[in-house]
C-alpha cells in the first residue's frame, strides 16, 4: 500500500519515451509546488475573518484540481494536463477578481504567473497568447469595476495581505524561471553528450565523403537539435 502511495506522489516513468518522462517530471514538480504553496497561502496569509469563505471557495477547488491533474500526469496525459494547469490558474485569478474588480485586489498581478507557466509548460506561442488574453481580462475587470457592474476591492485590505500575495507571486516566478533555466541546461548537456558520442563514433569509423561535422541548433526553450554539416 505504501509503495503505491509513494509511486502516486512520485513522477511517473515512461520507459519507452525518455522525453515524455522528462516532461512528466517537470509537470509533477509544478503541480506539487502549486498544491503546497496554495495550501500554505490559504492557511497562513492574513485575511479578515469575514473574507475566509471567499478564500476557501477559491483555493480549495484549485488544490483539488491540481490533485486531479496529478492523476492525469500519472496516466500519461501530459499535454492535456499542461493546458489544464494554465487554464485553472487563469480561472483561479479570474474568480478572485470577481470579488474585487480593480487593482486593489491582490489577485490583480496574478496573471503574470499564468503567462510564465504557459511559457514553461507549453511553448512561447502559448505564452504570447495567454499574455494577450490576460491583459484583456484585466482591462475588462477594471472597466466593469469602474462602471459599478462588479464590486470593487476593499481598500481596507491589510497591507500585509498584499505583501503575502506579492511574495507568493515572486516565489512562483522565481521557481518558474529556475525550472526554465534547468530545462535549457539539461537540453544543452544532453545535446553536447550526444554530439561527443557521435564525434567519437565518426573518428572510429572514419570520415565519410561529403561529411564535415555535427552542429547544434536551439529551437525554443529547452529544445536542441543535432544536425550534420555537409
Amino acid at each position: 500500500m505504501f509503495i503505491h502511495i509513494r509511486q502516486w506522489f512520485s513522477s511517473p516513468v515512461f520507459a519507452e519515451d525518455e522525453d515524455k518522462t522528462r516532461v512528466a517530471a517537470l509537470l509533477n514538480t509544478i503541480l506539487w509546488f502549486f498544491i503546497v504553496s496554495a495550501s500554505l497561502y490559504g492557511v497562513f496569509a492574513p485575511i479578515a475573518p469575514e473574507m475566509m469563505y471567499r478564500r476557501a471557495i477559491i483555493i480549495i477547488p484549485f488544490v483539488v484540481a491540481m490533485l486531479a491533474l496529478k492523476q492525469l500526469v500519472n496516466r500519461g496525459y501530459l499535454r492535456l494536463a499542461g493546458n489544464l494547469v494554465v487554464l485553472f490558474l487563469w480561472l483561479t485569478f479570474t474568480v478572485s477578481m470577481l470579488f474585487g474588480a480593480d487593482y486593489h485586489n491582490p489577485a490583480y498581478m496574478g496573471y503574470l504567473v499564468v503567462v510564465m507557466c504557459a511559457g514553461l509548460i507549453l511553448n512561447w506561442r502559448s505564452a504570447v497568447g495567454w499574455s494577450v488574453f490576460s491583459i484583456l481580462t484585466n482591462a475588462i475587470f477594471i472597466e466593469l469595476g469602474q462602471s459599478g457592474i462588479l464590486p470593487q476591492a476593499d481598500i481596507a485590505t491589510p497591507p500585509f495581505a498584499f505583501w503575502a500575495a506579492q511574495t507568493a507571486y515572486i516565489v512562483t516566478s522565481t521557481f518558474m524561471l529556475s525550472q526554465t533555466l534547468h530545462k535549457i541546461d539539461e537540453a544543452r548537456a544532453n545535446a553536447q553528450h550526444e554530439l561527443n558520442e557521435r564525434k567519437r563514433a565518426t573518428r572510429r569509423s572514419g570520415t565519410r565523403k561529403g561529411y564535415q561535422g555535427i552542429g547544434i541548433e536551439e529551437r525554443g526553450v529547452g529544445t536542441v537539435y543535432l544536425y550534420c554539416v555537409a
